[in-house]
């Protein structure tokens, strides 16, 4: 230890060379920036410090100090001529890119006996993703066949990226179509990403989900041309039209599949099955339509029909 208020060439402290840095740089009145600065990269010192070692300051010397014919001029941070106090920058790299990966979910999606239900064929995989030295980050998925399922199939099914999100946020992706059937047994999982440091989370654990895709529904059953009569509907053609309304729940086109059959309790007209037809590549959400051929129905006729 040293006395700043008591210290002399005689009683200087004693030090070491251990990590020191030099600096030869010479500045006088005939230079192009003058006053000028000298720097010391004193990295290696406090980085001893750091690791244990004592802490008495800095000592600032000549490197060689017999026949020195020259000399330095420091200002104090007091010194109000030449306003170049001593200065310490301190460069940080900040903490090292750890990146994180939590909050897994798949949509949409019900609970059902502890278990998750996909109810759709191409569902939304989400997972926030985060890293403490922050940044832009992606989200690795993957999909794969349940290995309990075998008889559905083994190994990966699909892997995909999201876009970029801001450390903190939710990445997504959504299954392509084509790649799920109804039925099957899957797991997934997700791990984040940064790129701009090549550093990754570890895979989370997988999740396990069934997709079960709700059946396509029919509405609104219509006949065309017909009249309402006594509370009955009453068909004025023998090719009427028949239509309904298709929805899937998973927004895919559907098959609309018609039958036309004599009603049970005009059992003298007939029994049975008159006509079926089908059209194919509906639109979710629109009106499928079929016309019944001639020469099927006759006049009079009481039928019921389906779709």
């Amino acid at each position: 230890s040293w006395n700043p208020d008591n210290i002399y060439w005689a009683n200087k402290p004693a030090f070491t060379t251990e990590d020191a840095s030099t600096n030869f740089k010479g500045v006088t009145s005939d230079c192009a920036v003058y006053p000028d600065s000298m720097d010391w990269n004193v990295t290696g010192i406090v980085q001893d410090w750091a690791a244990g070692a004592a802490n008495h300051g800095l000592v600032l010397k000549s490197p060689g100090e017999t026949d020195v014919d020259n000399y330095r001029v420091f200002t104090s941070s007091e010194d109000t001529d030449f306003t170049l106090p001593p200065t310490l920058t301190i460069t940080t790299s900040g903490p090292a890119s750890a990146p994180a990966v939590g909050a897994l979910a798949i949509t949409p999606a019900l609970s059902v006996d502890g278990g998750v239900v996909a109810t759709s064929l191409t569902p939304q995989l989400a997972a926030a993703v985060s890293d403490i030295a922050g940044g832009d980050l992606t989200g690795a998925f993957e999909i794969e066949h349940d290995p309990a399922a075998t008889s559905q199939g083994t190994g990966q099914i699909w892997a995909g990226d999201s876009v970029a999100v801001a450390s903190g946020g939710q990445a997504t992706v959504s299954v392509p179509v084509g790649k799920l059937a109804d039925g099957w047994r899957v797991r997934w999982r997700a791990r984040a990403v940064n790129s701009g440091a090549s550093t990754t989370s570890a895979w989370s654990d997988w999740q396990t989900a069934t997709i079960d895709v709700p059946n396509p529904a029919v509405a609104a059953f219509q006949v065309t041309p017909s009249q309402v009569v006594d509370g009955g509907t009453v068909a004025t053609s023998l090719t009427p039209a028949l239509s309904t309304t298709v929805t899937d729940p998973a927004a895919q086109p559907v098959r609309a599949e018609f039958e036309v059959e004599h009603d049970p309790a005009a059992t003298g007209q007939g029994s049975g099955q008159i006509w079926a037809g089908a059209v194919d590549n509906v639109a979710s959400g629109t009106q499928a339509s079929v016309t019944v051929p001639d020469g099927k129905l006759t006049d009079g006729w009481k039928v019921r029909w389906r779709a």
